[in-house]
């Protein structure tokens, strides 16, 4: 692309922030299972 668009680049930040939830949410559920096995 030889050109930015706000739009693109503002669908790529809510993608970036979509993916960081969808980690932590994994990380807090792994975290959560392992203190019930303990």
């Amino acid at each position: 692309m030889f050109f930015c668009s706000p739009i693109h680049s503002h669908n790529n930040l809510l993608l970036f922030v979509f993916c960081m939830i969808i980690i932590i949410h994994k990380v807090n559920k792994y975290l959560y299972f392992s203190t019930n096995i303990i």
